[in-house]
């Protein structure tokens, strides 16, 4: 329920909300609603983006948790906001000095909702029985992958179907790769950040992106482009993970998430800016 308050802010975090009510935002409320637009919608559709257009324009704030969405959105303003993790130091530490690229087998981890398994299985056919590495799914959904491996002969494949969401730092800690090899060509795929993304800066780890994906973009010094449509990968990626320097992959590591801390900084910043303009 929107009163008439010119005191009263409102926080908008479904865009498709926004838009069907786009008029009495844009008439009524102008520069006292906040709209977060967290993925794609419905942009591809001209009425849908000229909505949306008025309402970034009429906004008191627009938050994107990734300026990858600047390609698909209309024109305007728009503030950054990362979800970043809140991880122990402590933690954080341990996991980097765990990392080493002489450790065998090289565990690459897919952890969190397990789905697109188009993808899954391309990644342990490219890696199947190949003793240098270990492939782990860890979460809901892994366990659709059983018969697969099953059919497939596999054995060095791992599935857990569900883990305590407090167990979720030791999993990350664990690996020696992360993977964020989700697809790409599709607006929903192609612009968006991963929290993996956050947690492989924060350890250390090399994540595993797609070409011609914005992941691609902002993951130069840690992040592995992997085509799993290609010949040889997993000698690919042995070449490139044997070569790894620590030291400076630590560095664009730290480079990263330098940058998130001084976007969520601004964004604090201007959220504040927003809630007391008078």
């Amino acid at each position: 329920i929107l009163k008439k308050n010119k005191y009263e802010r409102i926080v908008l975090l479904h865009t498709p909300l926004a838009v069907l009510i786009e008029k009495l935002l844009c008439t009524q409320y102008a520069g006292r609603y906040l709209l977060d637009i967290r993925d794609y919608s419905y942009e591809g559709f001209r009425w849908y983006y000229e909505r949306e257009k008025k309402l970034i324009k009429h906004a008191g704030l627009n938050v994107i948790s990734s300026k990858g969405y600047t390609t698909f959105l209309p024109p305007g303003n728009y503030i950054p906001v990362h979800n970043d993790n809140i991880i122990k130091h402590s933690s954080i530490e341990a996991a980097r000095k765990r990392f080493s690229t002489q450790r065998r087998p090289i565990v690459i981890s897919n952890i969190g909702l397990i789905r697109f398994h188009q993808q899954n299985k391309k990644l342990i056919q490219a890696f199947k029985n190949d003793l240098r590495f270990e492939i782990r799914f860890i979460g809901q959904g892994a366990n659709e992958l059983a018969d697969f491996c099953k059919e497939q002969k596999v054995e060095n494949v791992r599935l857990t179907d569900y883990f305590a969401p407090e167990q979720t730092v030791e999993h990350f800690a664990q690996s020696d790769v992360i993977f964020n090899l989700y697809g790409n060509h599709t607006p929903l795929l192609d612009f968006a950040l991963s929290n993996k993304l956050y947690y492989a800066a924060k350890f250390c780890r090399p994540i595993l992106v797609c070409p011609d994906t914005y992941m691609q973009k902002v993951s130069t010094g840690f992040g592995y482009t992997m085509d799993l449509d290609a010949p040889h990968v997993a000698d690919d990626f042995y070449l490139y993970y044997t070569a790894i320097n620590k030291e400076d992959m630590q560095k664009s590591c730290d480079n990263f998430l330098e940058n998130v801390r001084e976007e969520n900084e601004n964004f604090n910043r201007e959220v504040e800016r927003f809630l007391n303009y008078k």
